[in-house]
């Protein structure tokens, strides 16, 4: 399969396959940039909706593709990052039992 020469031509594919033909085309990977709010649910451990009232507090990137919502892969990871560090600090601290209480 060649490149698309015309507009005509670009009727006849889905969006979907032609997002997957440019991707392939160009010899990069970008759709693992960007995941459907159901992948970051997955990794992130976090409810959908949560996913997505974190998108809209700004607190990770998101865009709009079509009719549903992507997230920006390293905003996720970055976040959760900083989630990590920040439960490191709140909370009750476990006892060691070399320390004196």
């Amino acid at each position: 399969m060649g490149l698309i020469k015309s507009i005509d031509e670009l009727y006849q594919y889905n969006i979907q396959a032609l997002v997957i033909h440019v991707i392939i085309s160009a010899g990069e990977c970008l759709m693992e940039e960007w995941l459907t709010t159901f992948e970051a649910s997955k990794i992130s451990g976090y409810e959908l909706d949560y996913i997505r009232k974190l998108i809209r507090a700004q607190n990770i990137i998101g865009r709009k593709w079509g009719q549903s919502w992507q997230v920006n892969r390293k905003s996720l990871l970055h976040f959760l990052k900083q989630r990590e560090t920040q439960g490191e600090k709140r909370g009750r601290k476990s006892v060691h039992p070399n320390s004196k209480a």
